[in-house]
């Protein structure tokens, strides 16, 4: 690895983590039906994807044939800068964006493994993102392609709870207005926000963790938010509570009470 540079220069490096990092999991943990990676500013809610999975028709065999059909995926984009694909090509795969959560069953892992090594070589030069140097070692190398659908509507942002989410989101204001559809990940939570889904987390139960239901608990207790550049330059398509939400400076997020 020294040799070849991996794992050095930021984001650079930290993209070729995901390959190892799953191989390491497989060994560690090696009979688990699901395995999950997500990132460091990400927030999971266990029950929400373990629901997901087992409930869903469409996911059901995600779960119930871990060990017999290979089935990877999460919240599918896109693949660009990757491979030589490029916006506009027309035939890009998808892949599943590390956000919101990649998740792979028994079946993709062992069909995984063996070909670590190999993409180590060839994938770091040519893709610029962890992510999707995943589904190009499952797609060219073991054979697995993302699912049509997998963990729905995870790696949303908790400030779309109140602003509506962007025009280029393939969720809609209405998903925050669900009371049936559960919470699995919400991705790129600054650490009050990380801090709010925990007390959500313990506060509510699990067949309650609603996306109405987490809305309304961050209203009550003066959700904040960091801005981030992407939500102010983007068209939205609107939130039901707008004027309830104020922004304060980045630094000075409005925090939960104490908890013991």
């Amino acid at each position: 690895t020294e040799r070849r540079g991996l794992f050095r220069g930021g984001w650079s490096g930290d993209k070729d983590k995901n390959l190892p990092a799953l191989a390491y999991l497989y060994a560690r943990f090696p009979r688990r039906r699901v395995y999950l990676l997500i990132d460091d500013d990400t927030f999971m809610f266990v029950d929400g994807l373990v629901h997901a999975l087992r409930h869903d028709r469409v996911l059901r065999d995600f779960w119930d044939a871990a060990f017999e059909a290979p089935r990877y995926g999460g919240r599918l984009f896109l693949m660009v800068n990757c491979m030589g694909y490029r916006h506009g090509d027309g035939s890009n795969p998808k892949f599943a964006h590390g956000g919101s959560g990649i998740a792979l069953n028994h079946a993709a892992m062992a069909a995984l493994r063996p070909h670590v090594p190999r993409c180590l070589r060839e994938l770091p030069a040519r893709c610029y993102a962890g992510d999707m140097q995943v589904a190009v070692c499952l797609a060219r190398h073991a054979g697995v392609r993302a699912v049509r659908k997998v963990l729905p509507f995870t790696g949303e942002h908790l400030s779309w709870a109140v602003l509506g989410p962007p025009a280029s989101s393939r969720s809609g204001a209405w998903l925050w207005n669900s009371t049936q559809l559960r919470v699995a990940t919400m991705h790129q939570l600054p650490e009050h926000e990380l801090r709010l889904l925990t007390a959500f987390e313990h506060d509510t139960a699990p067949e309650n963790r609603s996306f109405r239901a987490l809305k309304l608990y961050a209203l009550a207790h003066n959700l904040t938010f960091t801005p981030r550049k992407w939500w102010r330059s983007q068209p939205r398509r609107g939130g039901s509570d707008q004027a309830s939400l104020s922004l304060p400076p980045a630094q000075q997020p409005v925090p939960l009470e104490r908890r013991r």
